[in-house]
């Protein structure tokens, strides 16, 4: 299985473009779906491909606030081999869709 990593980055006249990396090699393009279409013709056929997007930065669509106390006491549970309760479990799980949304919304901000 081949692991992809796509990143927003900078285009020469400083429109978003997306970049994907994997094995060495990388492709553009500018929506992630382009990208990632760029490094599946490098890698040809017959691959499997677990496919990473991560949005570091907070944005209109999905603020810091949504994420930092929930993240913050889960870490503290992982990292001292604790377990967060059903209650936080769940409401991780909906922060997890919330995301998920978010990114759909900020694909079709991107189409526009």
């Amino acid at each position: 299985m081949t692991t992809i990593m796509i990143r927003t980055d900078k285009s020469e006249d400083s429109s978003p473009q997306f970049r994907a990396f994997a094995d060495g090699i990388q492709g553009v393009g500018r929506t992630p779906g382009e990208a990632l279409d760029a490094i599946n013709a490098q890698l040809g056929s017959g691959n499997g491909t677990l496919l990473v997007v991560q949005q570091f930065e907070p944005d209109p669509l999905f603020t810091a606030a949504h994420r930092a106390g929930l993240m913050n006491r889960w870490r503290l549970a992982r990292d001292s081999g604790a377990c967060i309760s059903v209650d936080e479990r769940s409401e991780l799980e909906a922060l997890v869709d919330a995301e998920v949304e978010a990114a759909g919304r900020r694909a079709d901000r991107r189409r526009a």
